[in-house]
């Protein structure tokens, strides 16, 4: 038996002699195979959080006055903005209640609505971006990067073109939980800009349903395009907002729990006018959130201009006070 053993390990090592020889065989290993950006970290679902860190977002100007609203008690935001969070456990109810303590010891806990904490990040997703982007080169699959102005409170855009190089100058926590990674661009003619992306999908939804978070790929490419662009980056800058074709009204009856409240809602706006609502905060009543949401959804608007005067695909912002 042992004999027979030796026999077929000699085959073996023969045959693949043989093989290396072969021009006909080659190794199994052909190429690269190529992964998207956030495939390594893998969605985290709710019950897979205990033992994570989380940071809490910092907020538009407009909005930093509520704090963090998922919380209860409700979070000061001066006080909290940029903590570190670590999960110690879940509450399994009608509406999941996820445990926290702070580096000091401190407890917390909040609401986890559809399995998401409004307000707050992975920090496993921000850490992954920056190790892995930091002072990179990318290419925009889009047109435009967005800017803002925290005095104001004014979001904008710039027009740098699609297939635009841009180097990311800085990675750091964005606004919303659906789109909590901010990329900090800056394109080859020394603009800077931002975009807010989702990675791994972690505490990713949106506050409402259909509002689909934007992915890296969404954005952007690893590869320079094979087509540069040709156009004029001062000409092409946004010079008109987006503007509503009519006065917003919201809908009626408006419940107690809203008086008072500020809405901020961003929209997408198409060089045809057409709007995507991309966010909006949410007030305290859930049921008024949704008819908010419908009516939200209506607003026509007046696409954005350029220098020249040609329709361009851009921002807009409402805000309302109830």
């Amino acid at each position: 038996m042992r004999i027979a053993a030796v026999v077929v390990v000699l085959g073996l090592y023969s045959g693949a002699l043989h093989a290396q020889t072969n021009p006909y065989v080659i190794s199994n290993n052909i190429g690269k195979v190529e992964r998207p950006p956030g495939s390594k970290l893998g969605t985290l679902e709710i019950d897979q959080w205990v033992g994570q860190k989380f940071i809490l977002l910092p907020r538009p100007a407009s909005i930093k006055k509520y704090g963090y609203l998922a919380f209860k008690p409700v979070l000061p935001y001066e006080h909290w903005v940029g903590r570190i969070l670590t999960v110690t456990g879940i509450t399994r109810d009608s509406v999941p209640v996820v445990h926290f303590t702070t580096d000091d010891g401190a407890k917390l806990m909040a609401a986890a609505d559809a399995n998401s904490v409004e307000g707050i990040a992975p920090l496993r997703d921000l850490d992954y971006a920056r190790t892995r982007w930091l002072e990179r080169s990318l290419w925009l699959r889009e047109a435009e990067l967005a800017v803002y102005d925290e005095e104001a409170d004014e979001l904008g855009t710039i027009y740098v073109g699609a297939g635009a190089h841009v180097t990311v100058k800085n990675i750091v926590a964005g606004w919303y939980n659906f789109e909590p990674i901010r990329f900090i661009l800056k394109a080859d003619d020394g603009r800077e800009g931002f975009l807010d992306v989702q990675l791994s999908g972690t505490n990713g939804r949106a506050v409402f349903g259909d509002l689909k978070p934007k992915a890296f790929d969404d954005y952007f490419s690893e590869v320079e395009p094979t087509r540069t662009p040709t156009q004029n980056p001062v000409a092409d800058t946004v010079v008109s907002r987006p503007t509503p074709t009519e006065m917003f009204i919201p809908p009626l009856p408006m419940p107690d729990a809203v008086r008072g409240f500020h809405l901020v809602a961003e929209f997408e706006v198409d060089a045809e006018g057409h709007a995507t609502l991309t966010y909006f905060t949410p007030t305290k009543d859930r049921r008024y959130n949704l008819k908010l949401e419908e009516a939200l959804k209506t607003i026509h608007f007046r696409p954005g201009t350029t220098a020249t005067g040609s329709p361009v695909k851009a921002k807009a912002q409402i805000v309302y006070d109830f």
